[in-house]
C-alpha cells in the first residue's frame, strides 16, 4: 500500500502510559518524532482533570503535579489510559462520581484537586499542542 494509502498508527501503538507502587511512567514514539519517556511520583500528583470533547472519541487526563507548573497530559486512547483512570481513583485522586458526570458530558474539563471540585472547558487541540512541545 502506498505512503497515501496507509492509516495512521493509533495514540495506543505510539503512546503509552503504565504505573506501579510508586507512580505514572509515560513513554511514546511519536510517528516522525523523537520518543521521549517521563515519570510522575503518586505523592507529586496535586490535580485530575478529565477532559471530554462533543463529537469525537477524544478524551484525556491532564495530571497536575508540584514539581513543574504545566500540566503531564494523557490521551485516554493511549495504551493504559483507561487502568490508570481507574487508579487515579483507586488512590483518591480523581473521584468516581466525577468519572461517571464525565462520561455523560459532552464537553468540558471535569477535575478535583484531590477533593475540591472545578468545572471549565477547553480543546481536544490544546491538550494534542501539550502533547507535539514534546516531538519539537
Amino acid at each position: 500500500m502506498s505512503e497515501a494509502g496507509r492509516q495512521p498508527p493509533t495514540v495506543a501503538a505510539w503512546y503509552q502510559v503504565r504505573f506501579d507502587a510508586a507512580g505514572i511512567h509515560r513513554a511514546a514514539q511519536p510517528p516522525g518524532g523523537e520518543p521521549w519517556q517521563d515519570f510522575l511520583a503518586w505523592d507529586d500528583v496535586i490535580r485530575v482533570c478529565l477532559e471530554v470533547e462533543a463529537f469525537v472519541e477524544t478524551e484525556g487526563l491532564y495530571l497536575f503535579s508540584r514539581r513543574r507548573p504545566e500540566s503531564y497530559a494523557i490521551p485516554m486512547q493511549a495504551g493504559g489510559g483507561p487502568e490508570l483512570l481507574q487508579a487515579l481513583i483507586e488512590r483518591g485522586l480523581f473521584d468516581a462520581e466525577l468519572a461517571i458526570q464525565a462520561a455523560a458530558a459532552s464537553q468540558g474539563r471535569i477535575g478535583a484537586p484531590r477533593r475540591a471540585v472545578t468545572i471549565g472547558y477547553v480543546t481536544w487541540s490544546s491538550m494534542m499542542s501539550g502533547l507535539r512541545s514534546h516531538f519539537e
